[in-house]
């Protein structure tokens, strides 16, 4: 009899002890999943905010191009009246200078065509065309208006120009 009661404890004891292992896998199986889930969350997040810094970076850099646009009017406004006003051409002058030497700091590049040289389309505004006397000015700069100006490699103003046709 006391066989019979140990033989039954050893029997309950195994069948405990393997839904103790299956128990185990279980969790372990579970633990498993939660940890892919994790790791997918966390690349997830990591390129959310690569994402979110590169679109806050073209932003700010879309802002400072819509600035730099501004301040270009209003060189060639000053450049305009410094043309037309002998009085004040010094004071212009020195403006322009100080605009210049800034748009260097900030890597503004004038787009300043030759006359003569070939118009080119990305660079230079057509505001006029005159018929040309000679076959080889076809296509050239006969003037430039206003300067164009030119951040990092984006355009923010081409340069308006006569063109001969």
């Amino acid at each position: 009899m006391m066989d019979d009661f140990e033989d039954k404890s050893k029997k309950e004891l195994i069948n405990e002890i393997n839904k103790l292992e299956s128990n185990i896998l279980e969790h372990k199986d579970k633990n498993n999943e939660l940890s892919k889930k994790i790791r997918k969350l966390e690349e997830e997040i990591k390129n959310y905010k690569q994402r979110e810094h590169k679109r806050i970076k073209q932003e700010k850099q879309n802002a400072v191009k819509d600035v730099l646009q501004n301040i270009s009017k209003i060189r060639d406004l000053l450049v305009t009246i410094y043309k037309s006003e002998n009085i004040k051409q010094k004071h212009i002058q020195s403006i322009i200078t100080k605009m210049d030497t800034q748009f260097e700091k900030s890597n503004i590049k004038l787009i300043n065509p030759t006359v003569g040289s070939t118009v080119n389309p990305n660079k230079h505004n057509v505001i006029y065309v005159e018929n040309a006397r000679e076959e080889k000015n076809k296509n050239t700069i006969k003037e430039v208006y206003s300067v164009g100006y030119k951040f990092n490699d984006d355009i923010l103003k081409p340069a308006d120009v006569v063109v001969y046709n």
